[in-house]
Formats: C-alpha cells, structure tokens, sequence
C-alpha cells in the first residue's frame, strides 16, 4: 500500500525497524488507537517496553504536516460516486489525531491522488482517507 500512495504522489512515511534518527511514531500493527510519538531513545525503549510490550507495532518517521486535509467517499466497483473534503483547523491531539474543528474545502490535487488509488484498488464501498498536505 505504500508503494501504491507514494506512486500517485502522498507523501508516506519511512517504515523503519529500529529508529535511526528522533522524533518516531510507533503504530499499532491493527487499529487507529494508541499511537506514540517518541522523541529520543530513552522514550523509544519505555514505550517498547511497556506500552507495546504484547501489542505489535511499527516505528515511522515522523512527518511534520502544515495543515492536514481529509477525503472521504463512496466507491462502487471502483468508481467514484460522491466525496467530501475537509480540512483540519484543529485536533486533539495537537501532534496529530482527530479533528476537533474543521472547515469543508475542496483540493483537486488531493481529490484526484485519493480517486487514482482507490480506483487502482478498485475500492468498494465507503472510505476516508487522511492526508497531509
């Protein structure tokens, strides 16, 4: 899948078996919840160690976004039948989650880079896809 983003032009980040450089974010292998931000070794090795102790994860990169937008939209065998767009003016928290105060807008290059994966995916059904920009 990353493959797939970074081909149609999102800016993924780098998935790395132990940090080489700080800050990271560790990533349930299933599931939104619990990410961490770890800014240096010590916090990479207690959060390892204790949060993530029976949990599988993976460390990323971290990338610093100015503004985060967001796609959402029904596929049908592949094809686009509706989206909306918004972007985040706040979330919670601050250094990346759930928006807390957006505003709709609308981005053709983020709409056409969301459309273009999902209809090689030949996605069905509903999606909501994050993006930073």
């Amino acid at each position: 899948m990353h493959d797939r983003a970074r081909k149609v032009g999102f800016n993924v980040p780098k998935i790395m078996d132990t940090p080489d450089c700080f800050p990271v974010v560790l990533r349930p292998v299933s599931g939104r919840g619990n990410l961490r931000f770890v800014n240096n070794k010590e916090e990479f090795e207690e959060a390892k160690n204790f949060l993530f102790r029976k949990i599988p994860f993976f460390i990323t990169e971290y990338i610093d976004g100015e503004e985060n937008y967001s796609f959402a939209g029904l596929f049908k065998e592949g094809k686009l039948k509706v989206f909306f767009m918004y972007r985040e003016i706040r979330e919670y928290p601050l250094t990346g989650g759930s928006a807390t105060y957006a505003v709709s807008t609308y981005d053709a290059e983020i709409k056409n880079r969301c459309q273009k994966l999902l209809e090689d995916l030949k996605w069905h059904g509903v999606v909501m896809k994050f993006t930073e920009y």
